[in-house]
C-alpha cells in the first residue's frame, strides 16, 4: 500500500465515499452493502454485471468542477454522481423498487451533508435519474444516479492509501469479427509462482521490473 495526499475533486469523492460507508451500511436488507469511489460512468454490460454481484452497490465519481475561485484560497463546483446498483435476490424482490428506496435515502444525505470538508456549501441541483433499460432488465439489474454539484474546498488535504500496482489486464478488439487480442502481465512479486503469463493470444509477456505511473 502507497499512503499519498490527496486534494481537490478526489478529496471531495474520498469524503462522500466515507460519509456514504458511515450512513448506509447497516446490515439492513434495504441498505447499501457496498460504498466505493468510481472512475465515472459505466460504459459495458460486463462492467455492470461485475458490480450488480455485491448487490446494493453505491458507487461514487466526480465528473467536473468549474467555477474556479482563487482569490481567496481555492474553492470550485464540483460535480458528482452516485450510482446505485441493485438486483433482484430473488423472484420475490423488486430490483428497481429496492433502487428507488436506496435513492431516496442518498439524495436526503446529498441534501444534508458537507461531508466533512471545510468550506463545503449545500448541494445544489440535485437529480435523482432512473437509467432503466430492457438491458437492465434483462440482467434483473436497476440502476438509479443522484448527481449534484457543491461548492468546496479545493485545497483541503486528506490521506488515501493507493493498492500496489501488481495486475494488468486488457482486451483490444482489432477488428469485426476478429478474435479479441487478450493480455494479462502479473508484475514482479504479485504471486508466489512465474510472473510471466501467457495470454490467449499465445504471446509471452514478460513482467517489467520498473513501473512509473504518473496522472
Amino acid at each position: 500500500m502507497a499512503k499519498v495526499v490527496v486534494t481537490g475533486s478526489l478529496r471531495a469523492t474520498q469524503a462522500v465515499v466515507k460519509t456514504l460507508q458511515e450512513k448506509l451500511i447497516t446490515g439492513e436488507f434495504l441498505d447499501a452493502q457496498h460504498v466505493s469511489r468510481h472512475s465515472g460512468r459505466f460504459d459495458t454490460k460486463e462492467e455492470i454485471e461485475r458490480f450488480a454481484k455485491k448487490n446494493n452497490s453505491v458507487l461514487v465519481a466526480a465528473l467536473q468542477t468549474s467555477n474556479h475561485e482563487t482569490r481567496v484560497g481555492h474553492t470550485a463546483d464540483v460535480s458528482m454522481v452516485a450510482f446505485l446498483v441493485c438486483r433482484a435476490q430473488s423472484r420475490d424482490t423488486d430490483a428497481g423498487m429496492v433502487c428507488e428506496l436506496l435513492s431516496t435515502k442518498v439524495t436526503k444525505l446529498v441534501r444534508q451533508e458537507r461531508w466533512g470538508i471545510n468550506e463545503a456549501k449545500q448541494s445544489t441541483n440535485i437529480k435523482s435519474n432512473n437509467l432503466y433499460s430492457a438491458t437492465l432488465d434483462g440482467l434483473g439489474v436497476s440502476i438509479w444516479a443522484v448527481s449534484w454539484t457543491q461548492n468546496m474546498s479545493m485545497e483541503e488535504e486528506a490521506f488515501a492509501e493507493l493498492d500496489d500496482f501488481k495486475l494488468f489486464t486488457q482486451t483490444n478488439h482489432i477488428a469485426e469479427g476478429a478474435p479479441t487480442l487478450d493480455a494479462h502481465v502479473e508484475l514482479e512479486g504479485a504471486s508466489d509462482g512465474d510472473s510471466d503469463t501467457e495470454t490467449e493470444s499465445g504471446i509471452d509477456s514478460a513482467s517489467p521490473q520498473n513501473v512509473e505511473a504518473s496522472e
